[in-house]
């Protein structure tokens, strides 16, 4: 039969236990965790350590939902396309391609965090190539197979994701300091730049 001090030694033990205890797990939880350090971080600083430092819980825990970070990563690309709403395909090739444009524009405005989940350490996710495919779809159906169709494929995505994730940081350099070092340069070069400089601001990417 338990003793008083017995008994109050094991309720100090239950309520110390119960202090301690992390929050629920589940793999929403997780990649909201995720999706938080990468909104002030890297997809290569985002380790499940971090994770579960931020979520007050054991690595451990997490292997129970996410195999590895690979999976963590892929999980969290899934979670962020996974609001991308594309349109659907018209007759026109040019109409169905700037639809596309539009849509992920504005669901990188949404979610400036998806950009970060767009691949890493030379990996791309499932998600991120899903969404590709109805452009790869357009330029076939123009007849662009192979290496025209890679090419061509390869110029367009780029070209597009590349003015969003320039423009995403670009605020950062148009401010009253961004030419700071023009002094340094030749007159000629300091003119041309100046006039650069006064008519500098977010591109109009309509």
């Amino acid at each position: 039969m338990p003793t008083a001090k017995n008994a109050k030694a094991g309720a100090a033990s239950t309520s110390g236990r119960r202090r301690g205890r992390p929050a629920k797990l589940s793999e929403l939880i997780i990649i909201e965790g995720a999706l938080a350090l990468l909104a002030t971080g890297t997809a290569e600083e985002l380790t499940l350590s971090r994770l579960a430092k931020r979520l007050d819980t054991a690595v451990m825990s997490l292997y129970n939902y996410f195999p590895n970070r690979d999976a963590l990563l892929e999980g969290v690309a899934n979670h962020a396309f996974a609001q991308l709403e594309l349109p659907p395909p018209g007759e026109c090739w040019q109409t169905n391609l700037l639809a596309w444009l539009r849509a992920v524009q504005a669901h990188f405005d949404r979610y400036p965090v998806v950009a970060k989940t767009m691949g890493w350490e030379r990996k791309i996710p499932a998600a991120w190539l899903h969404v590709t495919v109805p452009v790869l779809r357009e330029l076939k159906k123009l007849g662009l197979n192979g290496p025209e169709l890679s090419f061509a494929a390869h110029w367009f995505l780029s070209s597009a994701t590349g003015l969003l994730l320039v423009e995403a940081s670009a605020p950062a350099f148009r401010g009253s300091d961004a030419f700071s070092a023009l002094a340094a340069l030749p007159p000629a070069e300091q003119e041309i730049l100046s006039e650069v400089r006064q008519f500098q601001g977010p591109l109009d990417r309509q």
